[in-house]
């Protein structure tokens, strides 16, 4: 059976290149004009991960970077019932931050980790597929938030807490551009020393 290849910069500690391993990946929503929520979404999926990475430490969950998205991956002893169950209830409490929060979905797919520049292993050969993001298994593997189960704690930021950070962040943004327009528009120097015989 082919599984669909994972291709990370650096394995993570404790993972082997080409063993097989589960992947968490939460899909944001779909891209809105506000540039607030769009940012605040981003956030919420970040505080996911830690959260999700803190509580499952004996399935070895490591976040990790595969082609400009973060994803968790999670050793063969993960109870998925158990990790449905906790996403589910960290996604009703967005949902109940959010009065009309768009459907949430993640994807949970088994899938073989491999390090960039390595060669595949023997054995590991046969069982090497597509890569992950494009396959058909990743695409088959969604499973959605049904709007059913009410929040036990509150764990994740809501939308008025992350205000002022994101204030924050935009105001730093535009002190760094000031910053480089300050220094383009300084005239610049040719770098010629001009030596008088």
């Amino acid at each position: 059976m082919k599984l669909p290849v994972l291709k990370v910069n650096a394995l993570p500690n404790l993972y082997k290149h080409c063993s097989t391993v589960y992947v968490l990946h939460i899909d944001l929503p779909p891209q809105s004009d506000d540039s607030f929520m769009q940012s605040y979404w981003e956030y919420i999926r970040a505080q996911m991960y830690q959260i999700i990475e803190s509580n499952f430490v004996t399935a070895q969950a490591t976040r990790v970077y595969a082609e400009h998205e973060e994803c968790i991956v999670f050793k063969s002893n993960i109870e998925q019932k158990q990790l449905a169950e906790f996403l589910e209830y960290l996604m009703a409490e967005v949902d109940e931050y959010l009065d009309s929060a768009p459907e949430q979905a993640y994807r949970f797919v088994k899938a073989m980790i491999f390090e960039k520049g390595a060669q595949v292993k023997l054995f590991s050969a046969n069982k090497v597929g597509d890569d992950l993001f494009d396959s058909m298994a990743y695409d088959h593997s969604v499973f959605t938030y049904r709007h059913q189960r009410k929040s036990r704690s509150k764990q994740l930021c809501s939308p008025q807490e992350y205000r002022p950070i994101y204030e924050r962040q935009m105001k730093k943004r535009k002190e760094v551009k000031t910053v480089v327009k300050e220094k383009q528009s300084e005239p610049q120097e040719n770098g010629y020393i001009e030596y008088y015989i």
